[in-house]
């Protein structure tokens, strides 16, 4: 009858009781909104209390709401990118099949939260894991093509947990050679005919790694 005169809401934690804020509301139809900052709140959980009263000084009852605080980003650890055709982790060619994992920890992530750039090595730039063990996170790309770049490349990791926290970049390097060496042979002419030892001389060029490992 009076009309509505105030309304407030108030966060509660263990430990601290809150103190009762203004929000914003309608006096013509009791519509009320309240912009609530974490900050100061530790996480875990919180009870959000509402209260409104007229202009005679009635008090509504109050209604209360648990909610989860959490400001804490997921933390990544332990990237590595793995060459399981050649066993050698610091090279890979065309054709070679890559596992690359990511360990990442936080108590609010989904199964689509953690996130890897795979588009240096031919692969999505915006692709969830195909294995999850644990807390760690795996991609398997099937055989390195000609979308990959030569070089020294990186992939890159994400992650966001349920409340939106995001984390800091990992990066796990492999450098990738799709260029073979090219091999000349200059003697012996393939016309000499000999019965004694014979010297073989030629060369051979690397514009890849710029390493011959054997001729």
């Amino acid at each position: 009858l009076s009309g509505l005169r105030n309304a407030r809401y108030r966060l509660e934690q263990p430990g601290d009781p809150g103190q009762w804020l203004a929000m914003q509301w309608s006096a013509t139809d009791g519509a009320w909104t309240a912009a609530v900052s974490t900050e100061g709140l530790s996480d875990g959980a919180t009870t959000a209390t509402v209260l409104q009263w007229d202009r005679a000084g009635n008090f509504s009852t109050s209604i209360a709401r648990t909610i989860e605080v959490d400001r804490t980003p997921p933390v990544l650890s332990g990237a590595s990118i793995e060459n399981t055709t050649t066993s050698n982790n610091a090279w890979a060619r065309t054709g070679d099949a890559l596992e690359l994992s990511i360990t990442a920890s936080d108590a609010h992530l989904t199964t689509e939260g953690v996130r890897a750039d795979l588009s240096a090595l031919g692969g999505a730039e915006d692709a969830a894991a195909d294995e999850i063990a644990g807390d760690v996170y795996t991609w398997h790309l099937g055989a390195l093509g000609s979308g990959a770049t030569e070089g020294l490349v990186a992939a890159t990791f994400t992650a966001t947990d349920a409340a939106g926290n995001a984390s800091e970049p990992a990066t796990a390097q492999i450098t990738v050679d799709r260029t073979s060496p090219t091999l000349t042979l200059e003697a012996p002419a393939s016309a000499t005919l000999t019965t004694s030892a014979t010297t073989f001389v030629g060369t051979a060029v690397d514009s890849g790694s710029g390493r011959i490992a054997a001729v």
